[in-house]
């Protein structure tokens, strides 16, 4: 069944890219809100106020302390808000060249090699979802997969390039984990130094000292109180309080790594190596649909066993098409049954998420085992 796989990868990808480009339209065009919430942050930071005082008033987004100038790079708070959606666009587009460019060169696939990595990197429905909400998700997943194939070539650039994505450590923190599991001091070092600058500049810029920038932060309710807190989401309904649910759901995001990573074992193949934090990225935080662009590392790892294992076809199908489109089947349900809470779509997604991830993993263990794949 399936002896020819590389057609009926091609066709896949190539419907997601449809369906991908179709939901944008869904969605309805490039709104930005997102964007445009964080912009505010940006610009009053580095005109030299502190945002974290507005919070409630002009400020209704909240970001990290490292984030308030360095974030300029993102959101571009020096600019008029209508060229920043415009840089927004660009970022996403240039992102999503680099790390087809950087994938291109370190994955030796025979034949149609573009074709595939185009399709797995535009077929991410989640892409799309950032772009229109101007969320900056699928730009801070795509540095982080460029990151984490830079680790060992180039470890100080990987580290930097990780500090820039840990300005939303919900999507990058988790594989921080992994270079600890490994012992990659040089890209954690490089990180945390970026974060510490990061720092350094929000309290230089707008005269407020660290620490009373990270007490203002905490004090501020999460934007996140009827969202997605992971996996433990549900205990809000038995009365749970939040930073309890996000907590639990941190502690199991990093358990399941530090099992399922370990379980994986010693490979050569960076995208199974890694592919057990991306699933966790998609549950163990606060999450929305635009974060699970993160998952363009399993889908490359799916690829890659399509290609060079003739077993598990079927189920290796379902694990690409379900990490490329996830986010838009959770937008399609949340769209279609509006009467049902989002968290019930929510949690479903995020058990089938954790679900994916320790099937692939066992998967990986089992073939590796028995020298089927690097």
């Amino acid at each position: 069944m399936l002896k020819n796989i590389k057609p009926v990868l091609i066709c896949l990808l190539c419907v997601c890219v449809l369906a991908s480009l179709s939901s944008l339209l869904f969605l309805g065009g490039i709104s930005s809100g997102d964007l445009r919430g964080h912009w505010h942050i940006n610009s009053y930071a580095i005109h030299g106020t502190d945002p974290y005082k507005l919070f409630g008033e002009d400020v209704v987004f909240t970001q990290m302390p490292w984030s308030l100038i360095l974030g300029n790079l993102f959101y571009a708070g020096f600019l008029p808000v209508s060229l920043a959606v415009i840089w927004m666009l660009v970022l996403h587009i240039a992102l999503a060249i680099v790390l087809m460019l950087v994938v291109k060169k370190r994955w030796a696939i025979q034949g149609s090699a573009w074709i595939i990595i185009l399709g797995t990197v535009l077929g991410n429905a989640a892409f799309y979802y950032s772009m229109q909400l101007g969320n900056f998700a699928a730009p801070i997943a795509m540095i982080t997969i460029i990151a984490i194939l830079y680790t060992d070539e180039k470890p100080v650039l990987a580290g930097v390039l990780m500090g820039l994505a840990l300005m939303k450590p919900q999507i990058s923190m988790i594989f921080c984990l992994v270079w600890l599991m490994k012992r990659k001091w040089k890209p954690l070092f490089a990180a945390a130094a970026l974060v510490v600058l990061g720092v350094a500049l929000s309290a230089i810029v707008t005269n407020t000292s660290p620490v009373t920038l990270f007490a203002e932060f905490l004090s501020n309710p999460l934007q996140a109180s009827t969202g997605y807190l992971g996996l433990f989401t549900f205990l809000q309904y038995l009365g749970v309080g939040q930073t309890t649910v996000v907590l639990l759901s941190m502690l199991l995001g990093a358990a399941y790594v530090l099992c399922l990573t370990s379980l994986v074992g010693k490979t050569n193949n960076i995208f199974a190596m890694y592919m057990p934090a991306a699933f966790a990225s998609c549950f163990w935080n606060f999450k929305n649909g635009t974060d699970y662009a993160i998952l363009v590392i399993a889908a490359f790892l799916v690829i890659s066993l399509l290609l060079q294992v003739s077993e598990h076809r079927l189920p290796l199908l379902f694990c690409l098409l379900y990490a490329e489109l996830g986010s838009l089947a959770l937008n399609f349900c949340k769209h279609v049954f509006p009467h049902i809470p989002k968290n019930v779509f929510n949690n479903i997604n995020g058990l089938v998420y954790f679900c994916l991830g320790l099937y692939l993993s066992v998967l990986c263990s089992k073939l590796l085992k028995r020298n089927l794949i690097d």
